[in-house]
């Protein structure tokens, strides 16, 4: 609550009259800038905006933060973004694929870095060939392939084939676990589906015999209902569910990685202030949290009778199921 009545108190526009004695040619000249960041009404995206914004101010710049309306808010979200344009900023952050998407569209020539995209490789503005590309950059949500596959091999050398649910919102997100974990000697099977066919796809699981399954977050296949069948099913096959959240690993997912907010808003901060000092935003690109959290399921890894090495449940990873 502390947190969000301190965000609530910076969405006064306060600093929409102060934009004017900021020049575009005073920020890159290494002055303080105007930067505007949207935010989305998700607990994670606050926490990461208020250690994005601090750590702006803390480098001298004015900062205005906006709460990006709802989907369904067709004239709330075109008045935000008359009022961004109004204000003329250095710079744009915004967070989630929805909001990053809009301000590309509407607002022309100003640099735009993303922050909280899942699957940022899915984003429309990613594309190859994308209309905006020489001027956005951003943090993804999600943790990078690499990293997963990497994780899931050191608490399970065993692992050879790992089943990955899609849809066509998330191929090229698939397409890129697929190429990591390649690498890693192993082998994704690749089961495209909707929430609808959730029953039918966990069969194909079953009969492609895959060592466990990675999850990815995708709204169109995992929702409560869909999140429960698959740890059913992992604890009935005995096979690893590695999720993207805390959440789910609580739930019973054996193991999973996610973002810190706060680092992942800080991490934002320094990409906005390179794009500043004068680095192109296409020289930048997509990149993927630097800090990373982790969680695990004792309770699962008894019941799916995989013992969890010493050395990870003595590291500085979330456990779950010890009382359970």
């Amino acid at each position: 609550m502390r947190v969000r009545n301190h965000i609530r108190l910076q969405l006064l526009w306060v600093t929409i009259g102060v934009c004017a004695l900021v020049t575009p040619e005073a920020a890159l000249a290494g002055g303080p800038a105007n930067v505007t960041v949207l935010c989305g009404h998700r607990n994670m995206y606050e926490s990461a905006a208020t250690a994005l914004i601090e750590s702006l101010k803390k480098k001298g710049h004015n900062c205005q933060l906006v709460e990006w309306p709802k989907s369904s808010d067709k004239s709330g979200r075109q008045r935000v973004l008359d009022q961004i344009t109004a204000s003329k900023p250095n710079i744009i952050v915004a967070s989630g694929s929805s909001a990053t998407s809009d301000v590309l569209d509407q607002i022309k020539g100003i640099p735009v870095v993303f922050y909280m995209v899942p699957n940022a490789l899915d984003a429309p503005f990613m594309t190859s060939g994308a209309r905006d590309q020489e001027r956005i950059a951003g943090i993804a949500a999600d943790i990078s392939p690499t990293e997963r596959i990497r994780w899931i091999k050191q608490l399970d050398m065993s692992t050879k084939r790992l089943g990955l649910l899609y849809s066509q919102r998330t191929k090229k997100t698939m397409e890129s676990f697929r190429e990591a974990a390649r690498r890693h000697g192993v082998e994704i099977i690749a089961v495209e589906t909707s929430r609808d066919l959730i029953p039918d796809a966990i069969e194909t699981l079953s009969a492609e015999h895959v060592d466990g399954v990675l999850m990815i977050p995708d709204a169109a296949i995992y929702n409560s209902a869909s999140v429960q069948r698959l740890l059913l099913w992992g604890a009935r096959q005995k096979k690893p569910v590695w999720s993207f959240s805390q959440s789910i690993v609580k739930a019973g997912a054996l193991g999973g990685q996610y973002a810190n907010d706060e680092a992942l808003g800080r991490q934002t901060a320094d990409l906005v202030q390179r794009i500043l000092d004068g680095t192109p935003p296409s020289k930048l690109g997509l990149q993927f949290p630097d800090q990373i959290e982790s969680a695990v399921n004792t309770h699962t890894s008894d019941v799916i009778e995989l013992e969890l090495k010493d050395s990870i449940l003595r590291s500085n990873v979330v456990r779950f199921g010890d009382q359970q």
